[in-house]
């Protein structure tokens, strides 16, 4: 993240990202939501929608509901308990439905170019390249989350492989925090560094 970045925290969104962590307590989970927004959504002008400082709490302008509500781009909440599974946080649920809404629109695309076209000839390597394509991880970077409690460790690694540009938490996780509170995964010493122009005669020592 860059000092010139204006990616903002907004309040607006992690009040959709509490909203889905009720959803969760009312379903028997941990009561942990988050959502994903693009990157240009976590602005200044955004910060004061839903909630203003003035006004009582639970009072919503049903307008800035609705904007915020389009700048949502995929939300999740805990559902290990509902579908049995290790992997069902919050966190993992809501980059998941994002990476195959973005492979969803990129085929709508390629179908409206014709390049879904398989021809007798080249069939299968169009067909094993199309299966490559879809195997691919989707490049994150243009979107920041919002959750309401820190992500775990598995759940930070997962989010920096995914590349998320930034993550906003609601409080700290003093038992398996991934991002500050017991490791720290995404800053520069947690990640791998290459390192170029390495002097031979130092590797032959």
């Amino acid at each position: 993240m860059i000092e010139s970045d204006p990616i903002v925290y907004c309040d607006a969104f992690m009040c959709a990202a509490l909203r889905e962590a009720r959803l969760a307590l009312n379903e028997g989970e941990v009561p942990v939501g988050c959502v994903l927004v693009p990157a240009e959504a976590s602005c200044r002008e955004n910060t004061s929608l839903i909630y203003d400082e003035n006004k009582n709490k639970e009072e919503e302008n049903e307008d800035d509901f609705n904007k915020i509500e389009t700048f949502i781009a995929a939300r999740g909440r805990n559902a290990t308990n509902k579908k049995h599974h290790a992997l069902a946080h919050a966190e993992f649920i809501a980059v998941e439905a994002l990476q195959s809404e973005i492979k969803r629109k990129r085929k709508e695309i390629k179908e409206r170019k014709g390049n879904e076209k398989i021809s007798t000839i080249n069939g299968c390597k169009e067909e094993k390249e199309k299966e490559e394509e879809e195997e691919m991880p989707v490049d994150l970077s243009g979107y920041v989350l919002y959750v309401v409690v820190e992500p775990c460790i598995m759940c930070a690694a997962m989010l920096l492989y995914n590349r998320i540009r930034k993550v906003f938490f609601g409080c700290g996780n003093p038992r398996f925090g991934g991002n500050g509170t017991v490791l720290s995964i995404h800053t520069s010493l947690s990640t791998p560094t290459t390192i170029n122009n390495i002097d031979n005669n130092n590797n032959n020592n």
